[in-house]
């Protein structure tokens, strides 16, 4: 399995940046793991033209033949073992998972009916924090998976 992390925002806090790092590097010991980074476009323009903007440069980034999860404050709601499950039955569908977090202004309507939507939290959350937590979560899902003692 391949994961792919797709980021629509700046990048502001080191620390999160550091921890994101930490588990990426746990995840590459039993997956493949890759976090992309798209800077948001400025808001010089309407949000809906931005978002199209946004969406386009978000789609190109998604590998072929992906189960796409957008992270969303309205998707659905995982505990960390039906997570795991749900990752595990992924696995052997798909080649690729895809996560996306997007912008700030949000995702527009057409995305959010094309894929499927997971949501980290009922708050909103800062991109970097919600990177970090996901990075998490996947990390656990892996080790939940194998009996690993991490999670216990």
């Amino acid at each position: 399995m391949s994961l792919t992390i797709i980021t629509c925002s700046h990048q502001g806090f080191s620390w999160a940046r550091e921890a994101i790092s930490l588990y990426e590097k746990r995840i590459a010991r039993f997956e493949k793991i890759q976090s992309i980074v798209i800077k948001p476009h400025k808001v010089q323009r309407p949000i809906a033209e931005m978002m199209l903007l946004d969406i386009a440069q978000i789609e190109s980034k998604i590998p072929k033949q992906s189960t796409v999860y957008l992270c969303h404050e309205r998707g659905k709601h995982y505990t960390s073992n039906a997570f795991s499950e749900l990752l595990q039955k992924d696995k052997i569908t798909a080649p690729n998972i895809t996560f996306v977090i997007g912008p700030a202004y949000g995702l527009s309507p057409d995305i959010l009916e094309k894929y499927r939507q997971i949501s980290l939290s009922h708050m909103t959350l800062q991109h970097e924090m919600a990177h970090m937590l996901l990075c998490e979560q996947i990390y656990r899902s892996i080790t939940l998976a194998l009996n690993h003692p991490y999670h216990r």
